[in-house]
């Protein structure tokens, strides 16, 4: 009974050490395949976009007044809950390990060890590439027809916030 149990034992632990050794490749995979530096990319890109657009609200709003320090620290504020509501929720190195524990039970270990070596050949890498540059285009195009609502209504409503402090400061220069 106690040799069962340990052999019950090493049996768990080996499918536990196969099951980490999986998952490791799955995000090796993930990563050749060019998602952890597109994703990457894409939060920079979107943070840029909001310092940018904090920046543009910020000028035009003080540009014409001349705040106390309880209204300086209001507008700090209101900056502060800005930069909170459009910070990104994740990295991409979590995105990758979400998204790895969603592709990673549709292929054998044998499956990975094959895309891996796929995407690390010239041909997977030259895929990585062109899917990139279509991805890119695909993007814009999207960007241009349909604007990421949540975040618009965050800018919209810093934008207000902003100038609702301007008026009750009556501070202007």
């Amino acid at each position: 009974m106690r040799c069962l149990s340990i052999l019950v034992t090493l049996f768990c632990l080996c499918i536990n050490a196969n099951a980490d050794t999986k998952s490791e490749k799955v995000a090796e995979l993930v990563e050749a395949q060019g998602l952890l530096d597109r994703w990457a990319a894409q939060i920079e890109r979107n943070q840029e976009f909001y310092r940018v657009q904090e920046q543009t609200i910020v000028d035009q709003t003080l540009s014409r007044l001349n705040p106390n320090e309880e209204f300086r620290q209001r507008f700090s504020s209101a900056i502060r809950e800005f930069k909170e509501a459009t910070a990104a929720p994740w990295t991409a190195e979590y995105m990758v390990e979400i998204y790895s524990s969603f592709y990673g039970p549709h292929f054998s270990e044998a499956e990975v060890d094959e895309l891996i070596a796929f995407y690390s050949s010239n041909l997977g890498q030259k895929d990585v590439r062109s899917t990139r540059m279509a991805t890119a285009e695909f993007a814009e195009l999207l960007k241009n027809r349909f604007l990421d609502r949540p975040r618009v209504d965050h800018v919209r409503k810093f934008t207000d916030q902003m100038h609702l402090i301007a008026r009750e400061c009556n501070c202007a220069k």
